[in-house]
C-alpha cells in the first residue's frame, strides 16, 4: 500500500514539477512575443479567431517546444527522486500524463503537423533521461537519504 501511494505521489510531484516550468516557459513566451495590439487574450473567440487567420509563428511554436522539453525532464527526474524506486515505469506514466494534456491542448486550438510530431515526440525520451540522471536509494534504505552515487545499469 505503502508503495503505490509513494507512486501516485511521485507522479504527481513530477506533474507539479513539469507543468511549473511550462507555465513558466509560457509567460515567458508572452512577455516576449505579446499578442498583437486589438486581440484580447482573455477572450478565448478573439484568440482562436486570430488563430485561424495568422497561425502560430514557428519561433514560439520552438520555443513552447523546449518548455516541454525542460518540463518533461524535471518531472521525470522528480518522479523518479521522489519514487525511489522504478523510475522508467514513474517516468513513463509522467510522460503519458503529459502526452494527454498535450492532446487536449492541439485539439482545442488549431497546431500545425510538424508541431503535434514533435510534441508527441520529446515528451517520453526527455522524461526518461530525467529520471535515469535521478538519484536512486540504496536497498536497506528506509527513507533515510543516503543515495548510491551511481545507478546499477543491468
Amino acid at each position: 500500500m505503502y508503495g503505490m501511494v509513494r507512486s501516485i505521489l511521485a507522479v504527481g510531484v513530477g506533474l507539479v514539477l513539469a507543468s511549473v516550468v511550462i507555465f513558466l516557459v509560457q509567460m515567458l513566451i508572452v512577455a516576449v512575443n505579446p499578442y498583437p495590439e486589438g486581440v484580447d487574450r482573455w477572450n478565448a473567440d478573439a484568440v482562436m479567431d486570430h488563430i485561424e487567420q495568422h497561425g502560430f509563428p514557428a519561433d514560439v511554436l520552438l520555443f513552447v517546444l523546449v518548455g516541454y522539453a525542460v518540463g518533461a525532464f524535471l518531472g521525470g527526474f522528480g518522479a523518479a527522486w521522489t519514487a525511489g524506486r522504478a523510475p522508467a515505469i514513474h517516468a513513463g506514466a509522467l510522460a503519458a500524463l503529459l502526452m494527454a494534456a498535450s492532446v487536449k491542448n492541439m485539439l482545442s486550438i488549431p497546431h500545425p503537423v510538424w508541431f503535434w510530431i514533435a510534441c508527441l515526440a520529446v515528451f517520453l525520451p526527455l522524461a526518461l533521461v530525467g529520471a535515469l540522471l535521478a538519484p536512486v536509494r540504496s536497498q536497506g534504505d528506509q527513507g533515510v537519504l543516503s543515495w548510491r552515487s551511481k545507478r546499477e545499469i543491468p
